[in-house]
């Protein structure tokens, strides 16, 4: 018997959904927290003093700059929101104090630059974030997020756009 051509597209799919499937659990699925990850986003010098969240608890051992009632921390590092270049909300502590980033940053301030930069670093995956509250912005309005990647900086290179 001849299979038919929508059994022979239900078997490659059924196929590619197993390579898949292999390729997934093969690298251990989703990240688990204390991961090493990649993190690529891309930053103005602004960003520096722009970016901030407000949440009521830790997320593995960073904190935002604020928390759920806009009291500071004390977090001399806290987390970030940034957007990656694919398009996803991501919290990252120690990014601008990553030894890289931080002489990018020194540079293009004394230059006066508001050039973006891509940041393609690699760090610690921390996990989830509960209820956060995220902002681009000192003047912007605050917006709620939930369930928001969080990661904390080991290495960086700077790649200009």
């Amino acid at each position: 018997m001849t299979p038919t051509g929508a059994q022979r597209e239900w078997a490659v799919a059924v196929a590619g959904i197993a390579l898949a499937a292999a390729a997934f659990f093969s690298r251990g699925g989703p990240a688990s927290p204390g991961a090493s990850v990649p993190f690529v986003v891309t930053v103005v010098p602004g960003d520096a003093h722009d970016l901030e969240c407000a949440a009521a608890a830790p997320l593995g051992g960073e904190r935002c700059r604020l928390d759920d009632q806009d009291h500071p921390t004390g977090a001399e590092q806290p987390l970030r929101p940034f957007v990656t270049t694919g398009g996803e909300l991501i919290l990252l502590a120690r990014l601008f104090e990553e030894p890289h980033v931080a002489a990018w940053l020194r540079e293009a301030l004394a230059a006066g630059s508001t050039a973006r930069v891509t940041l393609d670093c690699r760090g610690q995956y921390l996990g989830t974030s509960g209820p956060v509250r995220v902002r681009f912005g000192a003047t912007a309005r605050w917006d709620h997020q939930r369930e928001v990647t969080a990661g904390r900086i080991e290495e960086c290179t700077v790649v200009p756009r």
